[in-house]
C-alpha cells in the first residue's frame, strides 16, 4: 500500500505539472460566471483499507460526506467513514470515525482537478471477542490525503482518494476510495 501511495501521489504531481500551462481557471464542472461561486456537496465512496496488523492486510469499507466548497481552490469536508472489520487476536476490530477536514484543490481542466486534504480523524474501536465486546477504545489523530475529481455534469461527478489515517489504536491506517460526488 505504501508502494500505491507513493505511485498515485507521482502521478498526481506528474499530471498536474504536464497540465499547467492548459490551465484555465475553471473550477471542474462549473460555467465560467459560476466559478468562483461556493456550493455544497455530498458523496459517498466504497473504500478499500490496507491495516498491516498480524496476518490481516485489507478490508473493505465506505465513506458518507458533505463539504462547502468555497470557492475553486479551497473547500470544507466533514464526513463518516467506515474502514472495515478484521480479525486479529481472536477476536474483531472494528473501525469507524468522523472526518473533518480541509482541502486544497488544484483544477487542471474545466472537468478535472487534483486535491490535498488535511484533517482530524476522530475514531472509534470495537474489539469482539467470540462476539461479546471486549473493549472498545478512541481518540482523535491526523488524517492525509490527495485525490482527483472528473466532473461529468456541472452537478455530479467522480472522485478518487488515497488517504492515511494515522495513530488509529496505535496503527496508520491507508485507504483509497472511489465514489460520486454531487454539487448543489
Amino acid at each position: 500500500m505504501k508502494k500505491a501511495n507513493w505511485i498515485c501521489g507521482g502521478l498526481f504531481a506528474a499530471l498536474g505539472a504536464a497540465a499547467s500551462p492548459a490551465v484555465a481557471q475553471d473550477t471542474p464542472g462549473l460555467l465560467e460566471a459560476d466559478r468562483d461561486a461556493p456550493q455544497w456537496y455530498v458523496g459517498l465512496n466504497g473504500t478499500w483499507a490496507d491495516y498491516d496488523v498480524g496476518n490481516f492486510d485489507e478490508e473493505w469499507g465506505g465513506k458518507l460526506f458533505g463539504g462547502y466548497q468555497h470557492n475553486r481552490w479551497l473547500g470544507f469536508q466533514l464526513g463518516y467513514a467506515y474502514l472495515g472489520k478484521y480479525e486479529a487476536n481472536g477476536g474483531d476490530v472494528e473501525v469507524d470515525g468522523f472526518e473533518l477536514a480541509a482541502l486544497g484543490h488544484y483544477p487542471i481542466t474545466p472537468n478535472t482537478s487534483v486535491f490535498g486534504k488535511v484533517g482530524a480523524f476522530a475514531w472509534d474501536t470495537t474489539v469482539d471477542g467470540a462476539g461479546v465486546p471486549v473493549s472498545d477504545d478512541s481518540g482523535t489523530d491526523a488524517t492525509l490525503g490527495l485525490g482527483a475529481e472528473y466532473s461529468i455534469t456541472e452537478q455530479v461527478g467522480v472522485r478518487l482518494e488515497v488517504e492515511r489515517f494515522m495513530d488509529v489504536g496505535d496503527e496508520d491506517i491507508d485507504a483509497v476510495s472511489l465514489g460520486v460526488v454531487t454539487r448543489f
